[in-house]
């Protein structure tokens, strides 16, 4: 589990960190960079919807197909050239969500131990370092050796892919608060942001490709590191971690008034802890109190709206208001917050 589930996440991470990058190159704005996003995160929630009832054969076939699928769209934008780039890109947005779910959901009926942790290991590495090792990879040989590259990992990747040896029954044995898990929908628009808003503005500054790379990599290492240590942190509620989660995502609005270092370090890191408190533990509180299969349409659906208004809403704000939106935006964590806090005072009183 852990070499297909890094073989795969790192052709992908590899692949889908060029897209934006390559989008501004080519002169495309803003808002056709965010509809990418939109599209990768539209086809999330729409892929759990159809997994909710899979076969077995289903969720085999979606862990191996989208490999094939994605190797070969990465040959022919290496081979077709830049032409071809954004019916690629967006074919390729769709694509990789069949392995994201089906993977996600099949965990606990694979023939391995530990499947869970091996996936989580197994995609947060690269989602670490794939971004330097791209950024520096452009930088100094162009973007066309990246598609070479992931083709051939999409490809080996295929053949590390665990069975799935049986199906898990549907139930829902448990109530879930809707608003205690939608700080999920804060990291997705985070997420959306930094990948496709984020770095597109900072190479239009005059920022090199390498160091974009190097700010997208220290958000991964320490949401990684994140996911590390929250495997030991268990004595608090799911309240706590929301609030906790929507309030270091929320300095992403101090970036309204000046995308500067100074500014863009803390934030990056901030929010990154922020990231990987609530993709951890609202998954944990989800698949706590439903079914596999449930958790992660919930999940997928949450994270995934919020991904889209991260990537193509805050696109749109952008080239039409300016950076001055993002403060408009990123002030709403900082609400919810509050208003979770709010509702456990007068709940205690």
């Amino acid at each position: 589990m852990f070499t297909a589930s890094f073989g795969f996440s790192f052709a992908w991470f590899t692949i889908s960190f060029s897209f934006p990058l390559l989008a501004v190159r080519l002169g495309y704005p803003y808002i056709v960079v965010g509809f990418l996003g939109f599209l990768g995160s539209l086809a999330f929630p729409i892929v759990a919807s159809i997994y909710l009832k899979a076969k077995r054969m289903a969720l085999q076939l979606g862990s191996t197909l989208p490999n094939l699928a994605l190797a070969a769209l990465a040959l022919v934008l290496y081979f077709k050239g830049y032409e071809v780039f954004l019916p690629v890109a967006i074919a390729a947005a769709l694509v990789q969500a069949f392995w994201w779910i089906s993977t996600e959901i099949s965990l606990p009926l694979l023939d391995t131990s530990m499947g869970p942790e091996r996936y989580s290991a197994g995609w947060g590495i690269p989602n670490a370092i794939a971004p330097l090792i791209a950024g520096f990879i452009i930088e100094y040989y162009g973007f066309r050796p990246l598609f070479i590259i992931s083709a051939v990992i999409f490809i080996v990747a295929v053949f590390f892919n665990p069975r799935v040896v049986k199906l898990d029954k549907l139930s829902f044995d448990g109530k879930i608060s809707v608003i205690y898990a939608l700080s999920i929908f804060f990291a997705g628009l985070f997420s959306g942001f930094i990948y496709f808003v984020l770095e597109p503005i900072l190479k239009l500054a005059g920022i090199s490709y390498g160091e974009v790379g190097i700010l997208v990599s220290i958000y991964g290492i320490v949401a990684a590191v994140g996911y590390i240590a929250l495997n030991y942190v268990h004595n608090y509620s799911i309240r706590s971690f929301s609030i906790a989660s929507s309030i270091l995502i929320f300095p992403t609005f101090f970036l309204g008034f000046s995308i500067s270092l100074y500014f863009l370090l803390p934030v990056i890191v901030l929010a990154g802890l922020g990231v990987s408190i609530s993709m951890t533990k609202v998954l944990t509180y989800l698949t706590a109190n439903t079914s596999p299969r449930k958790a992660i349409f919930a999940y997928e659906t949450t994270f995934g709206a919020g991904f889209m208004a991260g990537s193509l809403g805050v696109s749109a704000l952008v080239q039409y208001f300016g950076i001055i939106s993002l403060s408009a935006v990123f002030i709403l964590p900082l609400g919810y917050s509050l208003l979770l806090i709010i509702r456990w005072i007068i709940r205690a009183v």
